[in-house]
């Protein structure tokens, strides 16, 4: 950043790529990304030195806290405490400006990103919306509301997705059936023949009645 030159201005671009956007592609951090491409952008195609080291000073420090707010696993804002409320909870009742942040930057970690980690991208469109309600509603009232109806939204695609797994599971189970242990082949199975009797019909309506979750028929 300090000495200038043509091949350390080529040689701190393809450190940042690694330091900062291989790490917040592997987070699956995208609008942290989107904050992060214009302030590397700008710090390389600054001739002052002085505000090119403020500016990198700067990228460092967004960085630093991005990566405080990755130390904490998102399942921990699931947690209800003694009152049986979500931090979230205390968040949408006492709307602050600070707090109206806080709950936005929550919302990313807990809800978006793991929708993008995911490849739901219809998921997380919808949630999306559902959020941006909520940080723009000013009644009290309402805002909870919207904030109970997007975490119930949520939980519905987190059984979705544990089905699925669930289902794959079963799936991969039915196919490597038809192997040995040494590895040869015991009998030909079609991929699509393994799904229809790898027994999801039966395990899967169980395990969501044992969770709690009610299986839709499958006539609705």
């Amino acid at each position: 950043v300090t000495n200038w030159t043509v091949d350390n201005k080529i040689l701190l671009q393809t450190t940042l790529e690694k330091w900062v956007f291989s790490r917040l592609e592997r987070w699956c951090a995208k609008s942290w990304r989107t904050v992060m491409i214009p302030l590397v952008n700008t710090l390389l195609t600054e001739d002052d030195k002085d505000r090119r080291m403020a500016m990198f000073v700067e990228t460092c420090s967004k960085l630093k806290q991005y990566e405080n707010e990755d130390k904490f696993p998102y399942y921990i804002l699931g947690w209800k405490d003694a009152n049986g409320k979500l931090a979230m909870d205390y968040l949408v009742s006492n709307w602050t400006r600070e707090n109206k942040i806080l709950l936005q930057m929550t919302f990313q970690k807990w809800v978006l990103n793991r929708l993008t980690s995911w490849g739901a991208t219809s998921w997380m469109e919808v949630m999306r919306n559902r959020v941006e309600d909520v940080l723009a509603e000013d009644d009290k009232d309402r805002r909870m509301t919207m904030f109970v109806e997007a975490c119930s939204k949520l939980k519905q695609y987190e059984n979705v997705e544990a089905t699925s797994i669930l289902e794959m599971a079963l799936w991969k189970g039915e196919l490597k059936s038809g192997w040995s242990n040494d590895g040869t082949k015991r009998q030909a199975l079609d991929r699509g023949e393994c799904r229809c009797v790898c027994g999801s019909n039966v395990v899967i309506p169980n395990v969501l009645m044992f969770l709690g979750i009610i299986p839709r028929d499958e006539d609705d």
